[in-house]
């Protein structure tokens, strides 16, 4: 019994693979890889040996820009909830005083 498996998927899309297994019987199975280049996209692929030279480190950077936004973020979000809270303590207070005030009807002062 003869049986071929084939599987491709676009990967980095960039690349396309197509794997072939192929089960002619247990002693003979064979599998095979085709790679093709995507003709149309946005950054041009490239296939071969060429080595490139090693680049800088982005995360050796000695700049502290990534703990200023960090701590600008978190200094924001602390504003934002104490400004709830003031808020919520400040209604819930207003809403004590007139229940002081006002019983119903009734004006109690």
């Amino acid at each position: 019994m003869e049986m071929d498996i084939i599987f491709g998927g676009l990967f980095f899309q960039e690349f396309f693979g197509v794997f072939t297994n192929e089960y002619k019987n247990q002693d003979s199975i064979s599998q095979s890889l085709e790679l093709f280049r995507n003709v149309n996209s946005i950054y041009p692929s490239y296939v071969g040996n060429q080595v490139l030279p090693k680049g800088d480190n982005p995360w050796s950077n000695a700049s502290l820009l990534w703990l200023w936004i960090t701590l600008g973020f978190l200094g924001g979000i602390l504003l934002i909830v104490g400004a709830a809270l003031f808020y919520r303590r400040r209604k819930q207070q207003a809403v004590a005083e007139y229940d002081e005030c006002y019983d119903g009807n009734n004006l109690l002062n």
